[in-house]
């Protein structure tokens, strides 16, 4: 019995829809299907479209209060961008003195369309391409928020030995992860926040980064 065969026909190169989606495969010149050599977040780097922002200074004092008006981190989308802000990745690392107390960082969304802009200090943004332009959105720290009317939405870390300034072990431990893989979208005009519900510990500093993927809006 003869084996069935499936001819698979693709258009050579790198080809994107309307909506920016990328095309399931491509063909190379000679044929041949072609496979990623590096990461899923290779091309959207390759093309200058990924960015990386990261904390300043010693580190943040870690906001205990999830509705207080004072937060250690946001990600803010400007409503004159014109793209969408996909988030991939957030981390949180210790800074350089102090202790953690017990509790989680939960990420919260702004309260409306109208969302206030967030106030704060500009974190350090690089261009995952090192050396390409920079983003239209903003990654701020220590950011004034409209307090109270906040939404959380998702679990992004929860505290304990693992961010503390006296771990006890490893000399070196990992920062806390949360990827996010673009399972957070921020559009223009809104911004999310990254807010502690936490002991309060023994004055602790932290480190906090994002990674996220700029993509331009599609007109309705």
């Amino acid at each position: 019995m003869t084996n069935p065969v499936q001819k698979l026909y693709g258009l050579v190169g790198r080809r994107h829809y309307s909506n920016d989606a990328e095309a399931a495969f491509r063909q190379g010149v000679g044929g041949d299907l072609t496979a990623d050599l590096y990461g899923k977040d290779y091309q959207i780097t390759r093309d200058g479209q990924l960015y990386h922002a990261c904390s300043t200074g010693a580190g943040v004092a870690l906001s205990i209060d999830v509705e207080g008006t004072v937060q250690s981190f946001a990600l803010y989308n400007p409503a004159s961008s014109g793209v969408d802000m996909v988030v991939l990745e957030a981390r949180l690392s210790v800074g350089t003195t102090g202790a953690i107390g017990p509790g989680s960082v939960l990420w919260m969304a702004s309260p409306s369309s109208d969302a206030t802009i967030p106030l704060g200090t500009d974190m350090l943004v690089s261009n995952g391409y090192i050396g390409a332009g920079g983003p239209r959105g903003k990654a701020l720290q220590v950011v004034t928020v409209q307090g109270g009317d906040g939404v959380r939405f998702r679990t992004a870390f929860t505290l304990g030995e693992h961010l503390t300034a006296t771990i006890v072990g490893p000399a070196m431990a990992a920062a806390a992860v949360d990827v996010v893989d673009g399972a957070i979208i921020i559009p223009p005009g809104q911004y999310v926040t990254l807010s502690g519900e936490a002991d309060g510990g023994s004055s602790p500093l932290v480190h906090g980064s994002f990674v996220w993927h700029e993509v331009n809006r599609v007109a309705a």
